[in-house]
């Protein structure tokens, strides 16, 4: 049963890369779309760590990042 869900995996894995890659291919506006959100989310990441390991030196970005909370 385990091998049957391995190879079924593999199968469905190939054709969802299969199918992302033309849907990128045909709109390319899609990719661009998925990098804004990379984009938005690492410069998120690094101002969020920027705030909780230095306070003292990025407290004016305190009230947008570094909330703790989230």
């Amino acid at each position: 049963m385990l091998i049957i869900g391995l190879a079924l995996s593999i199968a469905l894995m190939g054709f969802a890369a299969s199918f992302v890659a033309r849907l990128l291919h045909k709109y390319r506006w899609i990719a661009y779309i998925g990098l804004a959100i990379i984009l938005y989310v690492a410069v998120k990441m690094l101002l969020d760590g920027a705030v909780q390991q230095f306070p003292e030196h990025f407290a004016f970005l305190a009230p947008w990042f570094g909330s703790g909370g989230h």
